[in-house]
Order: structure tokens, then C-alpha cells, then sequence
């Protein structure tokens, strides 16, 4: 093969890979896991968990990639308020010592979304996660990251669940639109 022949063999590979990139982003092709945030969304302060917490950071990132961002609540869309963070251990099973060697890894995520002046725009909800490892005495360190990084990747895969289901709330819920009344300014009707 001329070195003519493998620069057009190239080409050729370069100028299909580029139409077939532009044939699936254009039938609406978006990878797994990608958030389309609603312009609520889109800019949130977060209360109810400290800044520099290891959800917070989460939070953060999977808004980032989602194209979102958290901000100061004066600067907010939404605030975005975390009602639980916790994880629990339980034993599964005990070997004939007694001694675990099997447990169950529990994740609560509790959380609501008002707006900044603090109305409820999604109720109080509630995500938990369940994981199983085995516990191997001999290596305890090894094991012990292990229910460290089971615990991050079920945190994080709440927070984009969270937010999953708070970009599908906003989206069904009824347009709310300001009646022309001036004896009532703060009357509302919804259009259905």
C-alpha cells in the first residue's frame, strides 16, 4: 500500500466517523447519565448540608456536568434544601465465629426544592440505596476502603436520581399564571 493510498484510507475513516457522528447527535442521541436541566435548576444554592460536605461536592460536580451550578441563595433559582444524608451498616451474615463477614450498606437522601423566597416548589422526598459486600477479616484496610467507595457511588448515584426526578417534577407540573385581578395581586389560576 502507498503512503497516497493509506492518507485516502484515513480520510475515508475520518469523513465516515464525522457522518456518523452528525447522523446520531442529530436524531437526539445524548449518552446515559447526561441531565437536561430546566432553567430551576440550572442555578441553586443548597442548604441544609455544610459547603466544603463530601454530598456538597457531589452535588456540585454532577451539577457541573449536567451544566448547572450551585450559587449564594441571593443569586439562586431555587434552594435546594437537604432534609438527609445518612448511611447505615447492618449484618447480613456471620461466619461460625460469629463475626460478620456479609453486611448491607443502606443510603438515605432526603430532600426538597423551594423557591428563594421559601416556597415549596417539589415536596419532601426521599431516595435510599441498598448495597451488599463481603467482609474479609484478613483484609480488614482493603475492606474498609471498600465500603467507603460503595458509599460515595451510592451518594452520587442518588444526587443524579435527585436530580432525575426534581427535573421530571418541574416538567409535570401545571403552568401557574397570575390572574388579571387588581382586587386580589396574589390570586393564582392553573391552566390545565
Amino acid at each position: 500500500m502507498t503512503y497516497g493510498e493509506t492518507v485516502l484510507n484515513k480520510l475515508h475513516l475520518i469523513v465516515f466517523c464525522l457522518i456518523g457522528l452528525v447522523l446520531v447527535s442529530s436524531c437526539g442521541f445524548k449518552l446515559r447519565g447526561q441531565i437536561e436541566l430546566s432553567e430551576t435548576l440550572q442555578v441553586i444554592s443548597l442548604e441544609g448540608t455544610p459547603d466544603n460536605s463530601k454530598l456538597a461536592i457531589i452535588i456540585r460536580n454532577v451539577l457541573s456536568r449536567a451544566g448547572g451550578k450551585l450559587v449564594e441563595p441571593g443569586a439562586a433559582n431555587s434552594v435546594l434544601l437537604i432534609t438527609e444524608d445518612s448511611s447505615t451498616r447492618l449484618v447480613l451474615s456471620v461466619d461460625s465465629l460469629g463475626q460478620a463477614n456479609a453486611y448491607t450498606l443502606i443510603y438515605r437522601l432526603g430532600f426538597r426544592l423551594d423557591t428563594p423566597s421559601a416556597e415549596p416548589l417539589i415536596k419532601a422526598q426521599q431516595i435510599e440505596q441498598q448495597r451488599q459486600y463481603r467482609f474479609d477479616a484478613d483484609n480488614v484496610l482493603a475492606k474498609g476502603d471498600e465500603q467507603q467507595r460503595i458509599v460515595h457511588n451510592m451518594r452520587e448515584d442518588a444526587v443524579t436520581k435527585m436530580l432525575v426526578i426534581l427535573q421530571a417534577q418541574l416538567e409535570n407540573r401545571p403552568a401557574v399564571q397570575p390572574v388579571d385581578n387588581p382586587q386580589s395581586p396574589t390570586s393564582v389560576k392553573e391552566n390545565n
